[in-house]
Formats: C-alpha cells, sequence, structure tokens
C-alpha cells in the first residue's frame, strides 16, 4: 500500500495529461476542420515531450480509452520516447509528437465503405487517409514539414510496399520512420477486424523476420530495447 501511495503523485501530473490530450484528440476527429481542436492538440503534444512519462504506465492509461484516441495517445507516446533515445531535438520531438497525436485524422474523412464493398475497395478508400488528413490540417495554415511527413508517410515502408505514394529507402523521413514503426507495432498488438493481436514479442519477432524489409532495422533495435526497458504492455 504504502508504495502504491508513494508512485500516484509521481503519476498524477502523467493522468491528468492523457485525459486532457485524449479528449483534444477525440475533439479533433469530431470536428476535423476545426483549427482550434488543431491547436488544442498541438498544445498536449507539446506537453507530452516535457513530461517524459513512464511509457508502461501511460500506455496501459491509454488502453482504458476509446479510439481513436487510445491508439494515437500509444503511437506518440512510443514515437517519442523512441526519439528521445536517438538524442533527437526537443523542437523535432515536439513536431513529432503532434504528428503522431493526428496522424490518422484523415479517417475522419474517409468515407465509409458500402456494406458489400468487396476488400479492394475497402483497402481502398483507407489508403486515402494519408493524403486526405495532410490537406485537411494544411487548409488550418501552414503546415509544419514535420507533421506533414507524418501524415503522409507513416504507412510508407522501406522496400515500396507502402503507400500512398511507394516511397523507398531514403525516400521516408526519419519522423515517418518512427511514427510508422510504432503505429505499425501497436496495430499488431491490438485485435484488429479478421485479426487477433499477437503477444509484444511475437510482435518484435515478425518486425525482424517477415516484415524486415518494410522498416528500419535500427529504429527496431531501438523499440525493442525500449520496450525491454520500459515494458512491453
Amino acid at each position: 500500500m504504502t508504495e502504491a501511495l508513494a508512485v500516484t503523485p509521481a503519476r498524477a501530473p502523467v493522468d491528468a495529461w492523457i485525459a486532457r490530450c485524449a479528449a483534444a484528440v477525440d475533439a479533433l476527429f469530431a470536428r476535423p476542420d476545426d483549427p482550434a481542436a488543431f491547436a488544442a492538440v498541438r498544445a498536449e503534444a507539446a506537453a507530452l515531450v516535457d513530461l517524459d512519462p513512464d511509457l508502461t504506465h501511460a500506455r496501459r492509461t491509454a488502453d482504458a480509452l476509446g479510439e481513436p484516441a487510445a491508439h494515437a495517445l500509444r503511437v506518440a507516446v512510443v514515437a517519442v520516447a523512441l526519439g528521445r533515445r536517438l538524442a533527437l531535438a526537443p523542437a523535432f520531438l515536439r513536431t513529432l509528437a503532434v504528428g503522431a497525436l493526428v496522424h490518422d485524422v484523415g479517417c475522419a474523412l474517409v468515407p465509409t465503405p458500402p456494406p458489400r464493398a468487396d476488400a479492394s475497395a475497402r483497402r481502398a478508400l483507407e489508403r486515402q487517409h494519408p493524403t486526405v488528413g495532410a490537406d485537411l490540417l494544411r487548409a488550418h495554415g501552414p503546415l509544419d514539414e514535420v507533421v506533414r511527413a507524418i501524415l503522409v508517410g507513416h504507412h510508407e515502408r522501406l522496400d515500396g510496399s507502402g503507400y500512398p505514394f511507394a516511397l523507398e529507402g531514403a525516400g521516408v523521413p526519419l519522423a515517418a520512420r518512427l511514427v510508422g514503426l510504432a503505429d505499425l507495432h501497436d496495430t499488431l498488438t491490438r485485435d484488429r477486424p479478421g485479426r487477433p493481436a499477437v503477444a509484444p514479442d511475437r510482435a518484435l519477432s515478425l518486425l525482424r523476420g517477415p516484415l524486415a524489409p518494410q522498416v528500419d532495422a535500427d529504429l527496431v533495435a531501438e523499440l525493442e530495447a525500449l520496450l525491454a526497458a520500459g515494458g512491453a504492455a
């Protein structure tokens, strides 16, 4: 009991931030054309970099949230933690956090596929969300290049198998690689329609094995070290 009481005050600011950030992300997805909603997410992204939360606690707390906030927060926390391991500048980490929190905002505007749409048609609609999201936020005013790179590039893959532009190798910006890896690992370890979640260790094995051509091997090694140090929940 004493130990639990001792750690609670340290976690209180993180829990408060998660609640605020989740509300901001949900508001942006509900009102994607509202510049004030985007501004609120940007403010919470800066707070994430200042807080530097415990990885395991932040991810487990986010798990209790609804989507899309839960996924956005988990991806942002992991991407920023990876960026810290690379000793990236605080200013870059802040824009990285913004991009990670809004990487899927285009999904809010992509039409829902018709009930009888086949898998190919559903996939084609889904693959619109990176460019839709970038166009949406650009309409709010000048969009930071790092944020734009994340919005457009988080589904690009190093072997050219990604979308929307089939970029390859160095053509995939670092910010997009960081968020793309955090996004892919989170997706693998959570249930998705038609595919059950895999264990975190299994997800890492997939990233080192069958999926290795798609991802940055150095970042996968950093992710493995990060999860080993902070828990793989």
